[in-house]
Order: C-alpha cells, then sequence, then structure tokens
C-alpha cells in the first residue's frame, strides 16, 4: 500500500483573541483531546470545506438529478428568439 508523505507545514496563521474566546477554544481542544494548534486548523479547515462547498456544489434531489441530465442529453431546439439572434450574428458576420 503506497501512502503519500505528509506536507511539510511552512506556513503559519496568527490571531488575536480576547481571553473569553481564548478559555473557549483551549477548554473545547481539551474535550477533544488535541492541541488548541490541532483544533483551530481542524476547526477552520473543517469550515472552510463547508463555506467552499455550498458555493460550488449543487444539491438536486433525484426528480431534478434526473431532469438536469435529460436537459443535457437531449436538449430543446433553438427558439424563435435564439433563430432570429443567429440570423442577425450570420447577416453581421462576413463569409
Amino acid at each position: 500500500m503506497s501512502s503519500t508523505p505528509p506536507l511539510a507545514k511552512t506556513e503559519r496563521i496568527e490571531a488575536r483573541v480576547n481571553p473569553e474566546v481564548k478559555m473557549l477554544i483551549e477548554e473545547a481542544a481539551n474535550v477533544l483531546g488535541v492541541s488548541v494548534s490541532n483544533f483551530i486548523i481542524g476547526s477552520a479547515q473543517a469550515r472552510a470545506n463547508e463555506v467552499i462547498r455550498s458555493r460550488y456544489v449543487i444539491d438536486l434531489t433525484m426528480q431534478q438529478s434526473r431532469a438536469f441530465v435529460e436537459a443535457l442529453l437531449s436538449p430543446p431546439g433553438p427558439n424563435e428568439a435564439l433563430q432570429r439572434a443567429k440570423a442577425l450574428f450570420d447577416e453581421s458576420v462576413e463569409p
């Protein structure tokens, strides 16, 4: 079984927090049995993944998914507005 070596931790992130936030983070890290750094990194990474997923991933129901695939596989023909636009384009482009 081949595994990739872990990436070197060369980057640094710093943050200033008030004492209450620091105590809260330390308590949460302690409850999970991890270091404060690992808790902060894990929490930030999980939240970053959530934010990115919510921005770029579209969740569809099964019915919506089927309708989407059907539209891709069998698109409707061009409507009148598209046909007019194509005709105008064809007239404006030199052969």
